[in-house]
């Protein structure tokens, strides 16, 4: 029999997630970030009782070892496993032996033209666990076509209904019932873009009998999360402007004044996070988009203060070890790009936040922020954009105002299979 330790508790609402798991078999769970997915999960697996695989981006694959330990009397080899999405089309070759299916980060599958996302869901289509879990607390990560995936996966179950593929069985033709339809001309030759979304009610009907969402304000005390912004030196940056309005309209566009526009202010973000240590308001956590940016304002800190930077490529040890070094409060800041350190990590000994710069997806940027407003954390917390030009003031109000077309989604399915008493 599949056991939790007697040590492992859990809250109302993870308790609640298990019992609609086994109730929908099937099921989206898109509890927003610091809310205990993981441990969700493994209790589920361990109420389930059958042979359970994870498939999780390749830095979490410790993190979930970690986990099973820490919480579980799991078998790893026997009752559970841990497979990364980058290494799944060669360990997996069939899903029979397994009852239960977990896609931690399931965003990673949001593009049915990447060849893991084929993999995944071949795998499915021959073969579906009785148990499926899509778990992500960003499941529309940039537009609304995100989710098609998803869906198509819950269409493989015969007892999952309203189906999508039955109504919508092309991307195309669901991303014209629900997106607004453009068009746009790039090197000379006409481009159809899908923004926005339209006929939400009908996507929020397909959507929620078979996800559960709840957000930290509904369902943990959690302290609140202020933001604000500083400015570093405000002058037009006509290189950037144009790199972001290439990037809107959805066409080609090179990063090199983005880096650049990063690597600018990178003096400033840390002369601030200078004197907010000074002031003794750290430990501190700064993200920026770009590593050249990482390592600036790692060097200009390093001489007064412990810090550690982490960027994209680097060792998973050695990631965890820094985040570790973090939380034990040994270090007074760590820098990290978003790209690398936007999931899976607690930085709850932080309860500042100061974004260098911004990446250009809104659900990424949420992401990065709820390494510090999550279970764990005790203090008021505070997110610091730091704007360099009239662009980049532009830009962050931009991403900002995109991610309430996102959470228009969110906000439908967090009424459903939510705690009781919690809403």
């Amino acid at each position: 029999m599949y056991k939790l330790l007697p040590t492992t508790e859990l809250l109302p609402h993870q308790s609640r997630y298990v019992e609609v798991q086994l109730e929908k078999k099937a099921l989206g769970c898109f509890d927003a970030p610091g809310l205990g997915k993981s441990l969700e999960i493994l209790a589920a697996i361990c109420a389930v009782g059958k042979p359970a695989l994870v498939v999780c981006p390749p830095h979490l694959a410790n993190n979930w070892m970690a986990e099973v330990s820490k919480f579980t009397e799991l078998k790893v080899g026997s009752e559970i496993e841990i497979c990364p999405y980058t290494m799944f089309s060669k360990r997996v070759t069939s899903l029979k032996k397994y009852g239960f299916l977990a896609l931690d980060e399931g965003h990673y599958c949001k593009n049915l033209e990447a060849k893991r996302t084929q993999a995944i869901h071949s795998a499915l289509y021959d073969h579906n666990p009785e148990f499926l879990a899509n778990m992500t607390g960003t499941p529309v990560m940039n537009r609304i076509p995100d989710i098609y995936s998803f869906l198509v996966m819950l269409s493989y179950y015969d007892h999952v209904t309203p189906k999508i593929i039955q109504r919508y069985p092309t991307s195309y033709q669901f991303c014209m019932r629900f997106c607004n339809v453009s068009e746009a001309r790039f090197g000379g030759r006409s481009v159809m873009q899908f923004t926005g979304l339209k006929n939400a009610e009908e996507l929020i009907a397909y959507l929620k009998p078979w996800t559960i969402r709840r957000t930290a304000d509904q369902v943990l005390k959690l302290p609140s999360m202020e933001s604000q912004t500083v400015t570093a030196n405000y002058k037009h940056d006509p290189k950037l402007e144009a790199e972001w309005q290439n990037f809107v309209e959805g066409g080609s566009y090179s990063p090199t004044a983005k880096k650049e526009s990063a690597l600018a202010k990178a003096h400033f973000t840390a002369e601030y996070v200078k004197n907010e240590l000074e002031s003794d308001n750290g430990p501190i956590v700064v993200f920026t988009d770009h590593p050249d940016a990482a390592y600036s304002i790692e060097r200009e800190l390093s001489g007064s203060y412990r810090v550690a930077t982490i960027v994209g490529g680097m060792s998973i040890d050695r990631r965890a070890e820094y985040v570790k070094q973090f939380q034990k409060g040994q270090l007074h800041a760590i820098v990290l790009t978003i790209g690398s350190s936007s999931t899976g990590i607690t930085l709850t000994k932080a309860s500042t936040i100061v974004f260098n710069d911004i990446c250009w997806t809104p659900e990424d940027l949420n992401q990065a922020r709820q390494r510090i407003h999550r279970i764990g954390q005790e203090r008021p917390t505070r997110c610091v954009y730091v704007v360099g030009s009239s662009v980049d003031d532009r830009i962050i109000k931009s991403v900002l105002s995109k991610s309430k077309v996102i959470n228009t989604i969110s906000k439908g399915l967090g009424d459903g299979n939510s705690t009781d008493g919690d809403d």
